[in-house]
C-alpha cells in the first residue's frame, strides 16, 4: 500500500511553467497538480481515511509535507498559479498577507469584474462625465442608475473605480 506521500507525488507535474522573474524572483518552475482540481484551479487532495475522505488542498498538503506542520493560517502561493504544489512556492501567511499580494499583483477582480458589480466601465464613465460637468446631484444620478447615492459618491471622490 502506498503512503500518502506516494500517492501525493504520483499526481504532480514538475515541469510547470517558470513565473516571470522580473515579478517573482528566481523560484523556478512550478510543480503542477495532475489530480482534481476545484473551481478555483486548486489541486483537490483526498488526504484523509477511506472512513474519513477528508478532501484537503493540494498546495497545504505540499507545505505539510516539505515543512512537517500542518498550517495554522493559510498557505500563499508566491508564484499565483493555485495549481502549484512546489514547496519553495509556497509560505506560510494570513488572509490580510493574501489579499495585500492579490491588489499589489493586479489580481483583483476590478468594475464589472467584480461579481457584485452593478455598473458597467461605461457606465462609470458616463457618471464621472456628469460629474464633472454638472447639472444632476448624485441623489438624481443615482435614481438614473439604479444604485444607491453613497456608490455615486465613492466614484466621485476615487474610493472606487479610480481605474476609470
Amino acid at each position: 500500500m502506498k503512503t500518502r506521500e506516494e500517492r501525493f507525488w504520483e499526481k504532480v507535474d514538475k515541469n510547470g511553467p517558470t513565473p516571470d522573474p522580473a515579478v517573482y524572483g528566481a523560484i523556478g518552475p512550478c510543480w503542477m497538480w495532475t489530480a482534481s482540481i476545484n473551481s478555483d484551479g486548486y489541486g483537490n487532495f483526498w488526504g484523509g481515511s477511506a472512513s474519513k475522505g477528508d478532501i484537503i488542498k493540494a498546495h497545504r498538503i505540499a507545505w505539510e509535507i516539505q515543512t512537517g506542520k500542518i498550517p495554522v493560517t493559510q498557505v500563499l502561493h508566491k508564484c499565483d498559479m493555485p495549481g502549484c504544489v512546489n514547496p519553495l512556492h509556497l509560505i506560510e501567511g494570513d488572509q490580510l498577507e493574501n489579499i495585500r499580494q492579490m491588489k499589489e499583483r493586479g489580481r483583483a477582480a476590478k468594475g464589472s469584474k467584480n461579481g457584485n458589480a452593478k455598473l458597467t466601465e461605461s457606465q462609470v464613465q458616463q457618471i464621472k462625465h456628469v460629474l464633472g460637468v454638472g447639472g444632476l446631484t448624485q441623489i438624481q444620478l443615482a435614481d438614473a442608475f439604479g444604485v444607491c447615492r453613497e456608490t455615486i459618491g465613492d466614484i466621485n471622490t476615487g474610493k472606487t473605480r479610480s481605474h476609470i
